[in-house]
Order: structure tokens, then sequence, then C-alpha cells
């Protein structure tokens, strides 16, 4: 039947009130009736939604929406073309036989917006649908519709991609029956009606879904007021709320792990194994903060669902419980807290080797500035949770952990892409151990950031702990604060005020003093600055218009140290300091002109949303001038964290070294160089000594008379 067609989406929610209907007049624009009504025009809205979970039957009702949170599909194209029946009818129509409808010339295209909408409306941009370069209306009377996804940024064949919608065939206006049910106090439904007619504002949610089991999205920015952003943008003060979902299984029915990589029911009784070190090393989670985000304490909650075959939900909040058996474990190195934030990767879940081996880490690297939340649970925890005795199919269980985090201005230690704030978060449990990664998921917000390296005058190395800030390009008065205003260090501030500054990047500082099986995780690249949270948002939900916080100057405030440790001084003292007594690198003390976010004045953060890449600076190619890193002699390795390799650097130089801009028109570097100019140049003196000599011998002149000058 042609509305089973729909299947795109949900179970049945529960409501408070007394009567309950599945379309309402209003938002659906449901009509009771045999028939149409004579010259009324329906409308479509498509959103699209992005999900790990098996997929429920849709109504097609505005009221889907409230049916489960899932993100939006951004940038996903969809085709409608208006087709008719073929030999076999109405009923006889299927979206993957041909032959049973005859498409028509009427075509109709959209790409789904911010929020992953198509809807009838006005313009030609995203989330609008488009006939021949117009906005599309759908005509009066019942039409037949095929409804296909034809591009997905999402669908990109890796195991963490979603694949595309399924194609499918509607009717518009939507023949429905509308059930209505009325429920006594405690929920009990009392009785039912159902009535025949159509729906003229059919709303879809067709989902993109992946086989991935652990994701990872950002749910909403509230600036810094306490107002919620219309979209996905964010700057220093704002809150960043994060969602994170680890799906389970019950696909293995034996009694051990299968070593499939997914945790299955049955094996969250088998916990603790005779491998396992102590019984709450199950499952574990950390999530990785860089220094642009600020983990809001208290903030986490931690909710494990399923449903049974009923479409029942089961639900229990695994961060605190009556009884304390259910917790948000500590600081897996140290005292922690009881938010679990640490600054050092935690070791992965052991694996079949035993406890002879101590386990590999679950970030590899990491940087100085660098946050980890760190979450694990038992088996008897789970069990408690999920409930693998009961005899019952259990669906779409998953476990959803919610934080808050704060936009903090002073830079991103792992080096997001410039315009992003990149967040990750790594799993692993005991039927992942032999993979040779724990799973991985990121989820990324858009902000106004810019980003380049640091290096030394050989370009061959990375250098740490420099500090830049912004300040007014025309006279380099005063740096840029959080208010998006400049001050001098001098000038009265208000209150809460912070210095907008970056600082150069230093992988695994804590990581790379370890000893024995952890030294082997050693930096991979350092040194690289990146502005992130630029206060250039406007509070009408675009981009500020004001030229005077779109442009800025580029000044190093403080330079790095050297920063060499010998094997031999490696050990576990993350305390230390590894810069005393380090040598201090020279810099340049000038202005570099200009940053620019001009190109994004006005935008509106939707905008800003569809376009997926974020807000970067707009910088000249030669911004640092004679300090500007020399890229074809770069043997240093400078990678951000979606592994781009970095083209924009300046460099310092050691007390010992000389300024760039008074040795770069020597021929050549060295003592070869400088020894060839010497020696050009005595060989020069001699010879103009040798022609005065002979002139004073050859002419010489009466006593007492002096030659001109």
């Amino acid at each position: 039947m042609v509305s089973a067609a729909v299947a795109l989406l949900l179970a049945w929610p529960a409501y408070a009130s007394t009567t309950v209907s599945m379309y309402d007049s209003a938002n659906d624009d449901f009509v009771a009736g045999a028939t149409p009504v004579t010259g009324k025009r329906p409308k479509l809205t498509l959103t699209k939604r992005l999900t790990q979970m098996d997929a429920h039957k849709a109504t097609g009702s505005s009221q889907d929406a409230g049916k489960a949170v899932m993100a939006p599909g951004i940038g996903v194209v969809f085709k409608l073309t208006e087709v008719t029946p073929g030999p076999g009818g109405v009923a006889g129509m299927r979206p993957d036989q041909n032959r049973s409808y005859t498409r028509t010339s009427n075509v109709c295209t959209g790409t789904t917006d911010a929020k992953g909408r198509i809807a009838v409306g006005g313009g030609t941009g995203s989330g609008v649908w488009i006939r021949n370069g117009i906005p599309a209306e759908f005509p009066g009377g019942v039409h037949y519709y095929l409804l296909e996804e034809t591009s997905s940024p999402y669908d990109d064949g890796s195991p963490s991609g979603y694949a595309k919608t399924e194609a499918s065939i509607l009717d518009l206006p939507y023949r429905a029956t509308n059930t209505t049910r009325t429920m006594d106090g405690s929920g009990q439904v009392t009785s039912t009606s159902n009535e025949e007619g159509f729906v003229y504002h059919l709303h879809l949610f067709p989902k993109n879904k992946t086989e991935q089991q652990l994701t990872k999205r950002a749910v909403g920015v509230m600036d810094s007021a306490g107002h919620n952003r219309s979209d996905l943008v964010a700057q220093v003060g704002d809150t960043i709320t994060w969602e994170i979902t680890q799906r389970f299984y019950d696909g293995n029915t034996g009694s051990h792990p299968n070593q499939d990589g997914r945790l299955d029911l049955q094996e969250m009784l088998s916990c603790p194994t005779p491998n396992l070190s102590a019984p709450d090393e199950c499952y574990e989670m950390e999530d990785r903060l860089p220094s642009s985000l600020q983990y809001q304490t208290g903030s986490s909650q931690v909710v494990g669902s399923w449903e049974d075959e009923n479409g029942a939900l089961n639900s229990t909040r695994m961060d605190t419980t009556a009884n304390g058996s259910l917790r948000l474990p500590l600081n897996p190195l140290g005292s922690g807290n009881s938010d679990g934030v640490t600054h050092v990767a935690a070791g992965r879940c052991p694996g079949p080797q035993g406890n002879g081996s101590p386990p590999a880490l679950m970030f590899d690297s990491w940087s100085s500035g660098t946050t980890f939340l760190y979450y694990k649970w038992g088996g008897p925890d789970l069990s408690q949770v999920f409930q693998p005795s009961q005899p019952v199919s259990h669906r779409n269980m998953k476990m959803t952990i919610t934080y808050k985090t704060k936009v903090t201005g002073v830079g991103d230690s792992e080096a997001s892409p410039a315009g992003l704030i990149l967040n990750a978060v790594h799993a692993d449990h005991i039927d992942n151990v032999t993979k040779p990664t724990p799973i991985a998921a990121s989820a990324e917000v858009a902000t106004a950031g810019l980003q380049f390296a640091k290096t030394n005058r050989q370009v061959d190395k990375g250098l740490v702990g420099a500090v830049f800030r912004l300040t007014k390009p025309d006279d380099g008065a005063g740096f840029l604060y959080s208010d998006g205003k400049f001050y001098k260090e001098s000038d009265p501030k208000p209150e809460g005020v912070s210095v907008i500054e970056a600082t150069a990047n230093k992988i695994s500082e804590e990581q790379s003093l370890l000893t024995g099986h952890y030294a082997k995780y050693q930096p991979k690249g350092q040194g690289i600055v990146t502005f992130a949270g630029l206060p250039i948002l406007g509070e009408d939900g675009r981009v500020t218009t004001e030229n005077s916080r779109l442009k800025f100057g580029l000044v190093e405030y403080r330079a790095g140290k050297e920063h060499e440790l010998s094997n031999s001084s490696l050990s576990f003292n993350p305390s230390s300091n590894p810069y005393n007594n380090a040598p201090s690198y020279q810099f340049a003390r000038k202005t570099f002109i200009t940053v620019d976010f001009s190109a994004y004045s006005g935008e509106s953060f939707e905008e800003i949303v569809q376009a997926r890449h974020g807000m970067a600076g707009d910088v000249p190619t030669n911004l640092f001038g004679d300090y500007q890193a020399d890229r074809a002699k770069v043997s240093a390795k400078f990678e951000n964290a979606e592994g781009k390799n970095l083209t924009l650097g300046i460099v310092n130089w050691k007390s010992d070294e000389k300024d760039p801009t008074q040795v770069g028109a020597l021929p050549l570097t060295g003592g070869v160089g400088i020894g060839l100019m010497l020696l050009a140049g005595l060989a020069l003196m001699t010879l103009i000594g040798y022609q005065i000599h002979r002139r004073f011998i050859s002419d010489p002149l009466p006593p007492g008379h002096h030659r001109a000058a």
C-alpha cells in the first residue's frame, strides 16, 4: 500500500493528555472525508535524520519529530518525481520495480538545510523544493511521487558512513486514517476511534543509518547570556552540549565473547573474565577535550535504554542509582573527582594476553592542556541496566552520555582544523580487545579560527609554548578579549572578560615522560598554533558586520623555549617542568597583518553550518614576510587533527643565530658563504691600496700642495 511506503520512522509516543490523535488539524492539516478538497494544495516537509538505531514505521505526522532526538542530515539531495501507476494500479506500485510505474517530466529537487529540512517555501537555496529553477508548489488533487535520495555527504562507503535512504512512493495529499485514543488518568486506553481523510501537510523523516556502534554529535549551543543559538556555531563563552551514543547488541547467544568487535547482551554476563585484572573493566570510554573546551563540572548524564519486542522502552540512569552501584568512575591515574576528569589517557581494556602485559592506551597521543572524561563499567553494572536474564528480545540497546563544555578562547591544544572545534571520543570493551585500535567517533562545531605552524630556522621541528594574540590591525594597540573589544594589559576590564590567545601545542607531554611500554607513544607533530572561538558572532543569528570585529593583526606575545629530553631522563612525573633552564628563542616583535574574517560578514548561522567547513580566517600567503617558514625546506610534520599538512608557518631563532631580516640577502648560508665574501672583500681592498700607492709614486705634487679629495 502506498501509505506503507512512507515507512521511515519511529514509535508511537506517550502523552499526558487524555485524548491523543495521530494527526492534528493545525500542523498536519488533516481534513476528514472520502475525497480530497477541490483546489486545496498539499505541502511536503522532509526532515533528514542520522541514526544508528533500527527504524520504526512513520505515520507522516509532525508529531513524529518528537519520537527520537537524532542529528540532522545536512546537504543531502533529494529528487521528487511525479509518477503514474502501471498495469498493477496504485496498489501495485513499488519503488524498486520500474515497470510498476511511469515517470513523468514533473520533477522537483531539494537539498536539506542546516536543520535537515526541505519544505515548500520561497527562494531557491537549501531547504526549499525547486522545480525548473523556481520554488515548487504541489497541485491539488491526488498525485503520486517517487522520492529518491540522490546525493549524500554521509555516504562515503566507510564503516562509519551512513547508508542512503531507500526510495519510496507517496501520495499528495496523503490518504490516512486518523486514530484518536482516549485515556484515563492512569494512562489506560478507554476508547479508540478512526476517521478517514487526507493529510495536506505531510511530514517525512527519512533516515541515514550507520553500522558504527559509537557515534557523537553536538546537540546545541547556548550563548554567554543563556540564549540558545539557532544553529551549531559557537564562540568564546558559549556552552556546547554534546551527546555520545554507544550501541549494544543481542546477536551472540554464547557465553563468551565471539570477537566480532561488538558487545552483546550475553557477553555482559561473562564479565569479569579470568583475563581481566579488575571486575569493572568490561566497558570503558574516554572523551578527549582540547583546551578550547572546558568541561562543566557535574553536567554529565548517562542513560542506558532498550526496547522489548512490544516496543516498550526500558531506561535507567547509569551515572547514579539509589544503592550507588552505578557511578561515574574516578580518574584512573590519580585522585580525580566524581566526574572522572583527568589529564592523562587511560589504558585500554586488558585483552586475552592476561595481566602480564600493560594495555595500550585509549589515545596514543595528546597535548598539554587537553583533558579527558573517563568512564568505565563492569559486567554487573551493565547487566543491571540491560537485564540480559529477561526472556525477551532486546532491541535498540544503547548507552547515551550528554554533557556540557564552555568555549574557552585560549586556543585548541589538539589542533582542530581552522574554523572548527573537533571533539573526539574512544571506547573499548571485552569483545574489542583483539582489535588494533579502540572504537572511535568525533563531532565538530563551527567557529571562527586561524591556524599555522611555529618552527625553528631550519624548519626541521615544531617549537612549543609560544603564545600568540590578536590586535587592532591599524595601530596594534591592545589585545582582543572575549567580549570582542581591545584592551591594553593595564586597562581596567569588565568582570569575566579574558584575553583571546593561542599557544603552540606540545604533543603527549605527559605521555612522553612514561617509561617502558608506554614510551613507544612518542609525539607525531607539534608546534601548531590554533585560534578558536573568536568573538565575531552577532546577537541576530548572523556574523557581525562591524569591520573592526572582523579584521585583526597577529602578534607573538611570548616565545617558546627549547624542549629536549634525553631518553635517560624519562620518568613518570607529570608535575615536573620540562622547560626549566631551557634556552629561549628569539621572535619577531612586530604586528603581522591582516587576519580577515570579512568573507563571513552578515552570514547567517544556518549558512555557515550548511557550508560544512567552519569559519577559517583569510590571511595573505606571505603573512609573516621575512619570518615566514620556507616550506620547500620543511622536514618537520605539521598535521592538524584531520591530518591536513599546514602550509603557513613562522620561524623563531636562537640567541646565537641572526635575525632573518639581517641574513636574508646572503648568497649562501653557513660558514662557506661568509668566508667567500670575506675573501672577495680582502682582495678588493688590496687592489684599491695598490692603485693608490702607484698613483702617489707616478704623480708627485709640489711641496705645500694637497691633492683634492
